[in-house]
């Protein structure tokens, strides 16, 4: 059974499972959890839903799972029935702290990573950090921002155009990501995703480059019908294997209680799943989060599909290579809310294959932009430097001035983001450190960072 955990509270976690069976799976699903000095066996209700894959159908569980300790760290496993073995991998999680830890304290950890291509990384690298950071570093919550698989990839593909047969081509590249490294805990993207707590947003390749424009590289996009039914399966499938409900919603995560010391607010949002020619984002999510920036407490910390201290690029290459958030119609929403933002904004994100920390100044706060990229380089690319644009916001946004944003590129390679955080008065520090996922090369820390 394949078991990778989402969101966790400071109680309690949500658990995903999948498993290919001919047969309906039990109603409750037994879970073995080793953490906070003991050892459990729960039974708990699942809800199962059955995705149509071809050779023998697929089953998707959830499961939520309470009763935990604040801060704690945990082990779990499926059992296939009382008196029998565990069976597929081990997850391990960490509750969320009651409020931000003290620099004598662990910090909270979060992780940041994107664009996973499974056929430039055979060997698992992806999964290495898993075995080769402290224990101090399982992460409280990790933000993967998009292309966690590429569907469209490799170029020219021969997808069917039955739709139940294009659902399953599909399917299986998902499947092959999620499941890589098997049963081993620390090799592949799979052990990856059991390493801590999880939280997805989408970007392109979740449905094919440059989405929702048509591709040059997968024949199917080059009509009406063909985009509509590749998009309906690559919907289904993010929201079966990428959300916890099947419902793409803000990500929201508070420590402690704003405005008081010792508190972050974090939230997510989903630039691609709900994109058109003309915006990035859902209009009544975009709204929530420009209202949250505006109402900020203290420092905040926002995660994005797509990088914002980006260049707009021209008509051309958004309607034939790669639009931006930047280059849509509802950037200015968004970048006078930063801009105005009442506290400083830490933003996360990826997408660009590069690893990259760009600042800048709003009327009254900073910005900070830590982009993770690649975890594994897909085909057709190279590693180089992506900098960001030297002004924000790059193009005119009405009440606002061009400030001058300064970036650094700390890696050329892949990579994954381990961002360290604790209180400070007035605010946080955050600390990020990029692991390189060659277990050869050493990680790179950056200074820490204060926000107020």
């Amino acid at each position: 059974m394949l078991l990778i955990p989402h969101q966790a509270t400071t109680t309690s976690t949500e658990i995903w499972f999948a498993e290919r069976r001919t047969t309906q799976p039990p109603p409750r699903v037994r879970l073995s959890v080793f953490g906070a000095g003991t050892d459990a066996e729960l039974v708990l209700p699942a809800t199962w839903d059955v995705l149509p894959t071809l050779d023998k159908p697929t089953f998707v569980g959830r499961v939520k799972m309470g009763g935990l300790k604040p801060n704690t760290r945990y082990l779990f496993r499926a059992k296939q029935d009382e008196a029998g073995a565990a069976y597929g991998a081990a997850a391990r999680i960490r509750t969320m702290p009651l409020t931000l830890p003290t620099s004598q304290e662990p910090p909270l950890v979060i992780g940041l990573s994107s664009c996973f291509y499974l056929a430039r990384d055979r060997t698992g690298q992806a999964g290495s950090i898993t075995r080769r950071a402290p224990a101090d570093l399982l992460p409280h919550v990790k933000f993967l921002c998009g292309d966690q698989v590429y569907l469209d990839l490799p170029v020219q593909q021969d997808l069917p155009s039955n739709p139940q047969h294009l659902f399953s081509a599909l399917f299986d590249k998902y499947w092959l990501n999620w499941t890589q490294g098997g049963d081993d805990i620390t090799t592949g993207f799979g052990s990856y995703l059991r390493w801590g707590a999880n939280l997805f947003v989408s970007d392109d390749h979740e449905w094919w480059n440059n989405y929702p424009f048509a591709t040059a590289i997968a024949s199917n996009t080059w009509t009406s019908a063909g985009r509509k039914q590749w998009r309906a399966s690559a919907q289904a499938l993010f929201g079966a294997f990428q959300t916890f409900n099947g419902e793409p919603k803000l990500g929201e995560i508070t420590v402690g209680t704003p405005g008081h010391p010792g508190s972050v607010e974090i939230r997510s949002i989903d630039g691609r799943i709900f994109r058109t020619k003309d915006i990035s984002h859902n209009p009544k999510q975009l709204r929530a989060i420009t209202g949250w920036l505006g109402r900020l407490k203290g420092p905040g910390i926002l995660v994005l599909s797509q990088p914002i201290f980006e260049r707009s690029v021209g008509w051309l290459q958004q309607n034939f290579k790669d639009a931006g958030i930047v280059d849509l119609d509802d950037f200015p929403e968004l970048a006078e809310a930063l801009y105005y933002a009442p506290h400083d904004v830490l933003i996360l994100s990826g997408d660009i294959h590069a690893a990259r920390m760009s600042r800048t100044s709003g009327w009254r706060s900073r910005m900070v932009e830590l982009v993770s990229s690649p975890l594994s380089l897909c085909q057709g690319h190279t590693h180089q430097p992506q900098p960001a644009s030297t002004r924000f916001p790059p193009r005119a946004v009405a009440g606002t001035s061009p400030t001058a944003v300064k970036s650094t590129t700390p890696l050329l390679e892949n990579h994954s983001l381990v961002l360290e955080i604790v209180q400070i008065q007035g605010g946080f520090r955050a600390t990020p450190t990029y692991w390189p996922t060659d277990p050869t090369h050493k990680p790179v820390k950056l200074d820490a960072i204060d926000f107020f």
